[in-house]
């Protein structure tokens, strides 16, 4: 929000909404209340987009008190809103967080205990172990205050800031109080530059009250400036730059602007001058004053001051601007020749001139607001219009602002550097309420530079309320909640190098409302107490309130029962006393001038709590022998029974014995919570209706027994079976009892049984069977039993594949043009076949034949030749088969034509060979082409072609040719009536076969009767 010294009735949080943790599902309300003339113009934002009223979404207003609600908030609810208020004189805003939890935090764990007894530790006033220690951190970082605590009782623990309790703080949404084994914990996360100041931790017990404090400084992150603000820059809201309001002031004279901030989180604030940020220094003050406005103060102004001022804030939910134009007014007469800024050395001189109008005028000195008069240390002289002042000796605190006044308060203002140890001095003077905290700070220009502070030249005594801190270059002197004691001069000392500031204490009277009068306590209606008393005397002027706390006799805590405004008389109930027991009460008086001392009411009063179900008895549902546990919370402790089917139960079974002592049950209590423990449940117990009784609460349950649930026993993780076709495999699993049904599933199908795969069952044991595994029954099997299931994994092979012939190795021998045929039979069918010849993998062409047939495979070679010899292997898996191939070469015939004669009724066979199977072949005789017949047969087989005569006649002698396309054969056959010799007895002439390849190796034969000539 912004508001600038001059303008009013802009809207203002009197108080803004907090940040709101919820469960998921329920509703959500975030609150605030504001004012502003004329009323303003609420709206509701998330993530820069307006909220508008729907069935979720409902946005209320009550006078000044504004709300939104959400209903059944779920995650997408959760995040940052903000609330917007606009009206003619200006704007605010403030953010809250919605967080959405998906269920309830758990409660916390306990550290854990060292093992045997602890010393129980004496009574005594609270006293700090280690108290948390000042830092100097960088903004954005995470900031963690620790402190030990002793004293018995335990004290009660809370944190201020500057001041005030963190939980009135409303931009303590990232505080975090935590209590852990290193102590009480105050965390900030993600520090801002407003978060900080001193935080004080305060701890009391009836023995006493003691503090300890720590000094939180934020070094401004260089990421993250404020925008320099210019002329036509816009704030979050889209707006330009407001139009500067003017402000004179008479030169010499003060200025003061007060910029008043709000929002939530609290914005971070800078001052600014013709778009330069500004820094606090001797001429200018840039402080917070107690309402919370931003102030910026220029001393005893110049002409040079004139320009434009802007006040700039921003925070998460947007910045703002607000700007004025400060004018100086120059006096009618003024000085000839102003003052100038000069710099001396610690221990120097520094001189001042400046130059009046004419002679004769009277001037004065000042160092800020005090006159000086000639001395040692202030030397003072003129010569016609100049006036001059010496500074001799200078010291650290000679550094600030002198002013040279004529009469009519005409003023020339300079400022006086003195270069020294210190650079940053100490203010003349302090002004702190009493109760506040006093913040005295220095810079050296050496870091980490010894120094020490004193006040009124004495030590400052060792004390939880002051704190000295050193960081670099800094150091910190902190008085918490100062008191009159506390005023003097405090100095800071390095080497010979001083500072000093007078800390002034301001008292304000604060005198607290007397105590309330005629107070009488006496018994109610059944189980209260009845209080009366009358107003004090005389009565507060401002608005107060009656504050009233009960004791149980014989402790030492008091417990606020109630608050109220009028006084007379009320009835206090005991429903809500922790305890049966005796009960006293007090009364004071609260305002805002403090609280009045209390008064005790004469006797006491006897009170008994009536107990309420915290958490309801629920019904229990179980497996057969699995032990059953009722249990519920009361309000308070109370004595109760427990019930079952209406018989009272007791420790170790119910009264009417229908359950066995070893079936028994547990009846607990441990304060407000009640249990029920049934031991070993069995199935006819299921139903049973379990009541409990205790006065003003009557609660019951049912128990449900269930039979309990089959499990896998065996196995508990996935089973790998491997197995080779065709073994038989057998996949088992055991069960917790014996006749459950289970289901078996193959690759997510379910197994029906046929001849490939069974289904056993034995006892305990279920088993699926593979008789005869083959490579298709391989996969993922599942066997379900309940809700268990149990895994495997399958894996058939194909067994290795052999050859069954040939075992040997194979030799074989053939001639020049012979077919030759490699065959191989396999154990199986379809496997893949490789041949090689000679280590080389064989290829097939016109030469050589790869066929294969069921669980055979031939390699052939139509016309052998002699290159086609050598090493062939057939190779089949892991198995091979071996064969040597020899292929000789036939010498070559004499002549191109044979000559035959053979006797009548011989056979006759005139054989030709061709060099290419399925060559065109015709036979001749005479010119004429041969005819089929009885007597005249032509054969084809691969590469030879063959003219048989059966029975040779003399008609059929003459010349006969074997002709193809390219080549011819002749022969010439001869008749006679008679035969002469005998066949030839070579093996493979046992007929009368006669051509140019059969006769060259004829001509050999000794017993060849034929000439071939």
């Amino acid at each position: 929000g912004k508001a600038v010294s001059g303008v009013g009735a802009a809207p203002r949080f009197l108080r803004f909404p907090r940040p709101v943790r919820v469960v998921s599902g329920t509703d959500a309300v975030l609150c605030c209340c504001l004012t502003g003339s004329p009323p303003p113009t609420v709206l509701w934002e998330k993530d820069g987009h307006q909220l508008e009223a729907s069935s979720r979404l409902c946005l209320q207003a009550e006078g000044a008190e504004h709300s939104l609600l959400v209903r059944e908030a779920g995650a997408p609810d959760a995040g940052v809103y903000v609330c917007r208020a606009q009206n003619s004189s200006g704007e605010a805003y403030a953010a809250a967080a919605l967080t959405v939890q998906e269920s309830p935090d758990a409660a916390p764990i306990s550290p854990e205990r060292s093992s045997g007894p602890l010393p129980v530790p004496s009574e005594g006033p609270p006293m700090f172990l280690e108290g948390p220690q000042s830092q100097w951190v960088q903004q954005g970082e995470e900031v963690i205050l620790t402190c030990q605590v002793g004293g018995q009782p335990e004290p009660a623990m809370h944190w201020e800031k500057d001041g005030r309790l963190l939980e009135d703080i409303w931009e303590s949404s990232h505080f975090c109080l935590t209590k852990g084994l290193a102590g009480h914990e105050l965390r900030i996360r993600g520090v801002r530059l407003p978060d900080a100041g001193v935080y004080v931790c305060h701890a009391s017990n009836t023995h006493g009250h003691t503090v300890a404090a720590a000094l939180l400084q934020i070094r401004p992150s260089p990421e993250t400036p404020l925008s320099s603000p210019h002329e036509g820059q816009r704030d979050s809201a889209g707006q330009g730059l407001p139009a500067p309001k003017s402000f004179w002031v008479s030169e010499g004279k003060h200025a003061k602007f007060r910029c008043y901030v709000t929002g939530k989180p609290e914005p971070e604030t800078e001052w600014h001058w013709e778009g330069h940020p500004l820094s606090p220094g001797r001429r200018r003050l840039l402080y917070r004053d107690h309402d919370g406005g931003f102030v910026l103060k220029v001393l005893y102004c110049q002409p040079t001051d004139c320009g434009l001022y802007v006040c700039a804030a921003r925070n998460t939910a947007g910045h703002t601007l607000s700007a004025v134009q400060l004018h100086v007014r120059e006096p009618r007469v003024r000085f000839a020749v102003p003052l100038e800024d000069v710099e001396g050395e610690e221990h120097g001189d520094a001189v001042l001139e400046c130059q009046v109008p004419s002679r004769g005028i009277v001037t004065a000195w000042y160092r800020e607001d005090q006159r000086l008069l000639p001395s040692p240390k202030y030397e003072m002289g003129e010569a016609g219009v100049v006036q001059r002042l010496i500074i001799h000796d200078l010291e650290a605190d000679d550094d600030g602002i002198y002013l040279c006044e004529m009469r009519g308060r005409v003023r020339t203002v300079a400022t006086v550097a003195v270069r020294g140890p210190i650079t940053r001095r100490l203010p003349r003077k302090l002004d702190v309420l009493e109760g506040e905290n006093a913040v005295l700070s220095v810079e050296a220009r050496e870091a980490k530079a010894l120094g020490h502070w004193t006040r009124d030249g004495q030590e400052l005594p060792a004390s939880p309320r002051i704190i000295q801190t050193s960081s670099n270059h800094t150091h910190t002197l902190v008085l918490v909640g100062v008191t009159r004691q506390d005023a003097g001069v405090f100095t800071f000392s390095l080497g010979s190098s001083h500072t000093s500031a007078r800390l002034r204490v301001k008292c304000v009277k604060q005198v607290p409302p007397g105590p309330p009068v005629a107070v009488e306590l006496g018994a109610g209606c059944s189980n209260a107490a009845l209080l009366s008393w009358k107003p004090p005397v005389p009565a507060p002027d401002k608005a107060y309130t009656y504050r009233l706390e009960r004791q149980e006799v014989g402790a030492d805590t008091w417990v606020q029962c109630l608050t109220t405004e009028a006084a007379g008389a009320v009835e206090v109930p005991g429903d809500n006393v922790p305890n049966e027991g005796d009960y006293r009460f007090r009364l004071s008086v609260v305002s805002e001038q403090g609280q009045s001392p209390y008064v005790l009411f004469p006797g006491s009063v006897h009170l008994v709590p009536t107990p309420r179900v915290q958490k309801a008895l629920q019904d229990v549902c179980v497996q057969e022998g699995d032990d059953a546990t009722f249990s519920l919370e009361l309000s308070t402790s109370v004595q109760g029974t427990w019930f079952l089917n209406g018989m009272e139960l007791k420790a170790g079974g119910p009264e009417s014995g229908s359950r066995d002592e070893a079936q028994g049950c547990l009846v607990q209590q441990e304060g407000p919570q009640h249990s029920l423990l049934l031991r070993a449940t069995r199935l006819q117990d299921s139903g049973a209706l379990i009541t409990f009784l205790c006065p003003g609460v009557h609660v019951s349950a049912t128990l449900h027994v269930q039979e309990p649930s089959v499990r896998i026993v065996l196995p508990r993780e996935k089973v790998s079976v491997e197995a080779v076709s065709p073994e038989r495999v057998v996949l088992t699993c055991e069960l917790s009892r014996a006749g459950a049904p289970v289901h078996w599933y193959k690759d997510g199908l379910v197994v029906e049984e046929r001849e490939g795969l069974v289904q056993e069952n034995e006892g305990l044991r279920r088993r699926l069977v593979i008789p005869a595994a083959q490579p298709q029954h391989g996969g993922e099997f599942v066997c379900k039993a309940g809700e268990d299931l149990a895994f495997f994994t399958v894996m058939i092979k194909e067994p290795p594949v052999r050859i069954l012939s040939p075992q040997d190795k194979v030799s074989v021998a053939a001639e020049s043009s012979e077919r030759v045929v490699l065959r191989c039979e396999l154990s199986r069918a379809g496997v893949s076949v490789r041949w090689y010849q000679d280590g080389i993998v064989v290829k097939e062409s016109e030469a050589l034949v790869l066929e294969s047939e069921g669980t055979h495979c031939h390699l052939i070679l139509p016309a052998a030749q002699p290159q086609d010899g050598g090493q062939f292997v057939c190779k089949a898996g892991d198995d091979m088969a071996v064969f040597n191939v020899t292929v000789t070469d036939i010498a070559s015939w004499l002549s191109d034509e044979v000559f035959l004669t053979a006797k009548t009724s011989e056979r006759v066979v005139l054989l030709c060979q061709v060099s290419q199977p399925g060559a065109l072949v015709g036979w001749y005789k005479n010119g004429m082409e041969v005819k089929v017949s009885e007597d005249l047969v032509l054969e084809s087989e691969g590469l030879q072609h063959r003219l048989v005569l059966p029975s040779v006649r003399l008609q059929d002698a003459g010349e006969f040719v074997c002709s193809t396309r390219d080549d011819s054969a002749f022969f010439t056959v001869t008749v006679t009536g008679q035969g002469s010799g005998q066949p030839c007895s070579h093996p493979k002439f046992h007929s009368l076969c006669m051509c140019p390849h059969h006769l060259a190796q004829c001509m050999a034969h000794s017993k060849c009767l034929i000439n071939p000539c």
